[in-house]
């Protein structure tokens, strides 16, 4: 084979690594978000988020890592093998699986090597217990990647598999076109020619050379090469495959919460609340510690329908929250009265202390409207209260989520107390996003 055909091979072959690698990372993202019910629309509002920080990136080099194995799996056994024509499903299921616990077993030894030469010899027990632990991650791995191991990875092996085919057939010589049948007189000359004597060779440097073949012999008579595409059953499992995705999207946007927003009142009856909403949608539960009744939504509220209390004129909405409670504030499962209100909103993974902090002052910008009256909490060990009124810079909002304790608001308003409790960062090192939960409640209370 000539040296540019040997550079465009390996090239092709690179970028059919880099291409199968992002489409392990899509099948990855994609098949541990099938438990929710709506995997592509989750890929599709989430990947814009996590491309900021290196979540992607450190996924992407993990599949490549996982389909490096796998390609060193198949040269081993391409190397035994003559014919790279016969394709089998099975077979190439069976390299993936291999090549993936391969990748794992990898894995696992090089940090064994790391921690043994950062720890000492003394502890190289530490060796087979990484390999070890390796293998179960990779066990557990499998649910997350049936969809890789099943689809994407047999596909990327035939990729290989089909181009280096075909540039095997290119480098064989030309097949040369069949003579045509001689006349009788043809075919008595050449009789007649094979019965003289073959003349002796010589050395002379004079003789005339035989005729040399043109230089694009091999591209007149190229060889019969496969098609690059695959086979039609296999573009049928592809499509059918995406098309259950979509329809498996459709039929939970279906299924969801078909309510525009969420207006709320004390003391409305939450019986007839919940019908006017579709009581499918809602679960109740007790609280013996409060106690309470608890009625609460059961499925994720989509961010775009916001909360809304209204309570004569008062007025205060959330957007984006997660979880929507109504509490009688009574053991009685017959009480229907909405006593209490509680809406959450948890912050994901990838935030901010401006994002929590420009949160928290929007909120406390519409308690600063109407009749709502900042309470002075008492002081208390477990809690943080900030004046009332304060509204907190980010220099100072960053020292107090450091401190690990709960930041409360309260505000009065005749007969309605508001609360908003904002949960410490968890998870919150130097350098790291932090993540809030807010809680903001409404209650009934006694009019003095």
């Amino acid at each position: 084979m000539p040296a540019h055909a040997h550079w465009r091979l390996r090239a092709t072959l690179f970028l059919i690594w880099l291409l199968g690698g992002c489409a392990v990372a899509a099948g990855f993202a994609i098949n541990s978000r099938l438990f929710g019910g709506e995997p592509l629309r989750e890929v599709a509002t989430q990947l814009p988020r996590m491309l900021g920080d290196g979540s992607v990136s450190f996924v992407l080099i993990v599949c490549l890592a996982g389909l490096t194995g796998i390609a060193f799996v198949c040269y081993r056994a391409w190397r035994r093998r003559a014919d790279l024509g016969d394709y089998w499903y099975l077979g190439a299921l069976a390299l993936g699986v291999y090549g993936y616990f391969v990748a794992w077993t990898v894995g696992g030894v090089v940090v064994g090597v790391m921690m043994t030469v950062a720890e000492g010899w003394g502890s190289l027990l530490n060796f087979p217990k990484a390999v070890v632990m390796a293998w179960l991650f990779g066990i557990m791995g499998i649910m997350f990647n049936v969809l890789n191991l099943l689809f994407v990875v047999p596909q990327v092996i035939w990729c290989w598999q089909r181009t280096l085919h075909r540039a095997r057939l290119r480098a064989l010589p030309p097949e040369l076109p069949p003579a045509p049948p001689l006349s009788e007189s043809a075919a008595s000359t050449a009789f007649s020619a094979s019965s003289l004597p073959l003349p002796v060779s010589s050395d002379r440097i004079d003789q005339p050379d035989a005729p040399d073949l043109p230089d694009d012999a091999d591209e007149a008579n190229p060889p019969a090469l496969p098609s690059p595409w695959p086979r039609r059953r296999v573009l049928a499992a592809w499509g059918i495959g995406a098309i259950g995705l979509v329809l498996l999207d459709y039929q939970f946007m279906k299924g969801r919460w078909p309510i525009e927003d969420l207006h709320v009142d004390l003391g409305q009856d939450v019986t007839a609340w919940m019908q006017a909403r579709g009581p499918q949608h809602f679960d109740s539960y007790p609280v013996r510690e409060i106690p309470t009744w608890v009625w609460t939504v059961k499925a994720p509220i989509p961010d775009d329908v916001p909360a809304v209390f209204e309570h004569g004129a008062l007025r205060v909405q959330w957007s984006g929250i997660e979880g929507f409670d109504l509490m009688n504030g009574s053991e009685d499962v017959n009480d229907h009265r909405i006593r209490a209100i509680e809406w959450r909103y948890q912050s994901d993974r990838h935030y901010s202390h401006e994002q929590g902090l420009a949160f928290v002052q929007a909120t406390l910008a519409q308690f600063t409207q109407g009749a709502w009256q900042a309470e002075t909490l008492a002081a208390d060990k477990d809690t943080i209260a900030p004046a009332p009124g304060q509204v907190p810079s980010l220099v100072t909002w960053e020292a107090l989520v450091s401190r690990r304790k709960p930041l409360r608001w309260s505000w009065l308003a005749g007969d309605v107390r508001a609360t908003l409790n904002v949960g410490p960062a968890w998870n919150f090192e130097p350098g790291e996003p932090p993540s809030y939960t807010v809680i903001l409640r409404f209650e009934e209370r006694t009019a003095p």
